[in-house]
């Protein structure tokens, strides 16, 4: 999806997710600034892999996966 925080939050927000790992490529946002810019609060834990597609920036949520 293209990146847009408050959407990003309200997305992370709504399946109760507090904790995100921040994958980038591409991307001039820092980790540790967007995980204190989205303020989660929640038990969920998710990825987010923010790159860029066709010049555009995008973000990628991925759940975690356990085998």
């Amino acid at each position: 999806m293209p990146f847009n925080l408050k959407k990003q939050r309200a997305y992370l927000r709504e399946r109760n997710v507090g904790t995100v790992t921040v994958k980038k490529r591409g991307s001039a946002l820092t980790p540790e600034g967007l995980i204190a810019d989205l303020k989660l609060k929640g038990d969920e834990t998710r990825t987010l892999v923010l790159t860029r597609c066709a010049g555009r920036p995008i973000v990628m949520i991925c759940s975690d996966y356990l085998a």
